[in-house]
């Protein structure tokens, strides 16, 4: 699947790895009725290590946490 979306122009201010957690955000939106209701669990993989060190991290920036 394919999914492309523009930002807002508000929106095109935000960090890179903001704007990334933004795009998986609006991924995992597009398809939830895809996933709500199925047997199988979801996961997501990411190259990107900030992405990865957040979700590690207990006092991330609460715009991204969110």
């Amino acid at each position: 699947m394919f999914i492309s979306k523009c930002f807002l122009p508000t929106k095109t201010r935000y960090s890179t790895t903001q704007g990334q957690a933004l795009a998986i955000l609006q991924c995992v939106e597009e398809v939830h009725w895809l996933v709500l209701g199925s047997p199988f669990s979801m996961n997501l993989y990411t190259d990107n290590l900030a992405l990865l060190w957040l979700q590690r991290k207990d006092d991330a920036h609460r715009h991204i946490v969110r």
